[in-house]
């Protein structure tokens, strides 16, 4: 009976440290439109890098903002500047997927994904205002996402699906580790 129990303990202890948590930024509810560039705001630094980026609550159509959100709320580069980044606050991320439009304009988009200011992947695309270009990158363990662009125009940014990566969950791992260590000697005892 004890080493049963002790084994449930071991495996739910296992399955709590391996477990990622993701989430997806959409900009909804709203947050106040602003020319000014946010600092944090979903454990990332948006005002890094010479391009800034911003929030909007843009409702003009037809326009790219739009298309990606009906509301039109959406991240995107302040004054068209470029090249804009957005940092992560807790280490590193895993990026999985994104959304873009040109807000105006078509425009190629790059992507570039760093880790301890080594670029570690990077992706060209074409985007208009008409359509919704989903993005599948799977970047996995970095630190900033650098974004550029072929033209002036405004690009709009939704639906951001990453995971914080956690190199050593330590409560649990030493909860992991105690699990583990109990559960043996308790085997020992039990088989003794």
């Amino acid at each position: 009976m004890k080493y049963k129990f002790f084994t449930i303990i071991l495996i739910l202890s296992f399955t709590i440290s391996t477990n990622a948590i993701g989430a997806i930024i959409t900009f909804d509810p709203p947050i106040v439109p602003t020319t000014n560039p946010i600092i944090d705001y979903h454990e990332f630094n948006w005002n890094s890098g010479n391009g800034k980026i911003g929030f909007t609550r843009d409702n003009v159509n037809p326009s790219g903002y739009n298309t990606l959100d009906p509301d039109g709320n959406v991240a995107y580069n302040l004054n068209a500047e470029k090249p804009s980044q957005m940092v992560f606050l807790q280490g590193t991320f895993n990026l999985n997927s994104v959304d873009f439009t040109s807000a105006w304009d078509a425009q190629v988009l790059y992507l570039k994904g760093f880790s301890n200011k080594e670029e570690k992947y990077s992706i060209k695309e074409s985007i208009s205002k008409y359509a919704v270009r989903h993005l599948d990158l799977n970047w996995q363990d970095i630190d900033t996402l650098w974004i550029s662009s072929s033209s002036w125009s405004q690009w709009a940014m939704d639906n951001i699906d990453y995971e914080p990566c956690s190199t050593v969950p330590v409560p649990t791992s030493i909860l992991l580790l105690g699990c583990g260590l109990t559960g043996l000697f308790g085997y020992k005892k039990f088989k003794k």
